[in-house]
């Protein structure tokens, strides 16, 4: 996370720059862009994000200072501003079941189940693709969320939640238990038809 931050809003957008030239001016534009559409999206760069790129970039000009090649850090006189809001748009109760329903239809089991989790339990993607048949207790009817699928540089891996808080169980209702219960047989089942294809562990 570190290496990317770095790289994505300090090495890509002021890399180029000698150190003499990073002026308090150019580091609060550079600060006031990523507040605004520093994502690579576009969208506004989250306050996490952003306050770890500034701490990043203060460190390594307070080492800088230390061995010589500057005589002050200009990254002190910095003022982070304010991260505006994002704006979210919702699905309505109607256009859930569509998606449902679409799913549904086309016969696509996991797409089904993995709509089903985010809509109607407020499951994030990673959280989803993370989830393992052991944090499913079919009996009462719950799902332990214990791990999260995450994408680093290009890289696929599997991450512990980051607060205590996103630890926590989850009740579902029958109709979702019932549809992971069917789509973990269908999975018992194509296992022995490709025993090398898959992954019977994550759902």
């Amino acid at each position: 996370k570190c290496n990317s931050t770095i790289k994505l809003y300090l090495i890509n957008k002021i890399g180029h720059l000698k150190l003499e030239e990073l002026s308090p001016k150019i580091l609060q534009n550079h600060f006031n862009q990523l507040a605004i559409s520093g994502s690579r999206n576009g969208t506004p760069l989250s306050s996490y994000t952003l306050r770890n790129a500034y701490v990043y970039l203060k460190k390594s000009l307070s080492d800088a200072v230390e061995q010589g090649y500057l005589v002050k850090n200009p990254a002190t006189k910095i003022k982070l501003p304010p991260i505006q809001k994002k704006q979210y748009t919702t699905y309505t109760l109607e256009q859930c079941k569509t998606l449902l329903d679409a799913a549904r239809n086309k016969n696509c089991p996991l797409l089904y189940l993995l709509l089903s989790l985010s809509l109607t339990v407020g499951l994030r993607r990673g959280e989803s693709f993370g989830l393992k048949w052991k944090d499913i207790e079919f009996e009462k009817n719950e799902i332990r969320i214990q791990r999260s699928v995450v994408t680093l540089s290009n890289r696929i891996e599997v991450k512990s939640p980051k607060t205590a808080s996103s630890f926590r169980t989850i009740l579902i209702n029958s109709d979702l238990s019932e549809a992971l219960s069917v789509f973990k047989k269908q999975q018992k089942e194509a296992r022995k038809l490709f025993p090398k294809g898959v992954h019977d562990e994550y759902i």
